[in-house]
């Protein structure tokens, strides 16, 4: 094989090993990411808002309600008392993976009086009815 031949071969070989390395290189670095969720009337959602994030990012998710009322991350167990259009915003750490629900319920209600377990089955997931699902956040592992 020519010089020019070997140095041809040496140079796509390279460039092929690079590639390869920035396609499989270090994993990600955990993200600051920011998400919203609103409720503008008693009307339910057509489908709730769907957040992603991955373990260890930092998730930011601000909440806005046209009436005084009470917003839950289950799983997590953060609550935020939210005003008539005032938003709120949760920050926290995703350290728990899977698939949480955020819902809202009256600031009336007793917050006490349900089981927040994520386990359970059926529609109800554990929670009252007059609980609405407003998103879900998924934490996928790292």
């Amino acid at each position: 094989m020519s010089k020019l031949g070997k140095g041809l071969l040496i140079t796509t070989a390279l460039v092929l090993f690079s590639i390869l390395m920035v396609a499989c290189g270090p994993e990600r670095e955990p993200e600051i990411l920011v998400f919203a969720a609103a409720i503008s009337s008693e009307e339910p959602l057509e489908k709730p808002y769907e957040f992603i994030a991955i373990e260890e990012d930092t998730v930011s998710i601000f909440v806005d309600s046209y009436e005084d009322t009470i917003f839950h991350i289950h799983g997590y167990d953060l609550i935020k008392e939210v005003k008539a259009n005032v938003p709120e915003v949760f920050i926290f750490t995703a350290t728990a993976t899977g698939r949480f629900e955020i819902v809202t319920h009256s600031s009336a209600e007793h917050h006490g009086s349900h089981n927040h377990s994520t386990n359970t089955k059926g529609n109800n997931h554990g929670h009252n009815e007059k609980e609405k699902v407003v998103a879900i956040l998924e934490v996928r592992p790292r």
